[in-house]
Order: structure tokens, then sequence, then C-alpha cells
């Protein structure tokens, strides 16, 4: 082995130790960086020439740069992603389900309800005739027949959504 065998095997030495070193200020540089995932280098020796029975080798060098991922936190996350989007769909179609039913408010199907039972409590109390339950009636059937409109419609926007994420 001469002199510029061993020089040879110091300068791949070097060279391997530069690209760990370069790989390690990246990991630092990035550690706060948000999907960054820290790098190992990976090193192997050079083959080198046969003396006899003695192998000697020609120094170190570099096969490669990996990225160390954690698949169990990984599939964790896309699970999250995944839930949260879902949950973020789930609340935008309660909110116009909402919308839809206005609930709490003197323009709901309760109210509805209320409003045509006590049109018919009146008839029955001789309070007043017939006709205002025929009336009431009338409007809570238009107002049953609005509902379902919105509903439906709301059905088909949903079901478009879904189809549309499934061909994506």
């Amino acid at each position: 082995m001469g002199l510029t065998s061993t020089l040879n095997i110091g300068a791949t030495a070097l060279s391997a130790s530069q690209v760990a070193i370069q790989t390690a200020g990246n990991n630092l540089a990035n550690a706060a960086t948000e999907g960054y995932s820290r790098q190992t280098v990976s090193l192997a020796p050079i083959r080198g020439d046969q003396a006899g029975s003695i192998v000697l080798g020609r120094g170190v060098g570099v096969t490669g740069v990996t990225r160390q991922i954690d698949e169990a936190v990984l599939s964790r996350l896309r699970a999250s992603l995944s839930e949260e989007a879902s949950t973020g769909e789930t609340a935008s179609v309660l909110g116009q389900l909402e919308t839809i039913l206005n609930e709490l408010t003197d323009s709901d199907f309760s109210t509805q309800l209320q409003t045509f039972f006590g049109a018919w409590s009146d008839a029955a109390n001789l309070i007043t005739d017939g006709t205002g339950v025929v009336g009431k009636a009338e409007e809570a059937a238009a107002f049953i027949r609005g509902l379902r409109n919105d509903l439906a419609q709301l059905t088909v926007l949903v079901d478009q959504s879904n189809n549309d994420r499934v061909v994506q």
C-alpha cells in the first residue's frame, strides 16, 4: 500500500465526514420546519484490493442519505387529518341543516305545529269556528312542503359533494 492509497483513504474519509456534517447541519437548521423529517447518512467501506489473504480497504464512501420517518406517527397524522376533514364537512352540513330547520325562532317547525294544534284547541273549546283550523292546516302543510324541498336540496348538495370527493 503506497502513500497515494493512504492519502486516498484519508480523502474518502474526509469527504464522507463532510457529507455527514452537512446532513447534521441541515437537520439542525430545519428542526423547527413543519413537515421536515430528520435525515441520516449511510456509510460503507469501499471495497479494496486483495493482497493474498488480506483485503486492503480503500476508505469509506457515502451510500445514501435517507429520511427518518416514524410510520406509526405518520399513519396517526394521516388518520387525524382525515378525521378533521370529515368533522369539518359534518359541521358544515349540520350548520346548513340548522339554518333550514330554523329552530328556536318564530318560524320553525315546532311553532307551526303549535299554531296548528292551538287552532284545533280553540275550535274544540268553541272559541272560533272550524275555518281557522283549515287555514292553519294549509299554512302548516305549506311550511312542511318548503321544509321538505329545502332538505331535498341539501341532500342533493351533500351527495354531489361526496361524489366529487370520491372521483378525486
